[in-house]
């Protein structure tokens, strides 16, 4: 999948932020930028606050084992593009 030069301009003005973050979030936050989708959309299909889910990316909060389990294992894509 090609990206966007819009993609890889955000991507490049993360990268220093995500220095500063734990493996984790690091990930969260990359790959939700890697699919375009906003941390909203992404939140609201998770069913969690977007200010839980900006805490859990910015490294604010731990994220539980369950919410990491049930983002690995399906994959943020699958969460954000199929109604649940």
């Amino acid at each position: 999948m090609a990206i966007s030069k819009k993609r890889k301009a955000q991507l490049k003005n993360y990268a220093s932020e995500l220095d500063a973050y734990s493996p984790a979030c690091k990930t969260l936050r990359y790959a939700r930028v890697m699919l375009g989708i906003s941390q909203d959309r992404l939140a609201t299909r998770l069913g969690i606050p977007k200010n839980i889910w900006i805490k859990y990316e910015n490294g604010a909060l731990r994220i539980p084992d369950s919410m990491m389990l049930k983002i690995f294992m399906f994959g943020l894509d699958f969460w954000c593009e199929r109604d649940l």
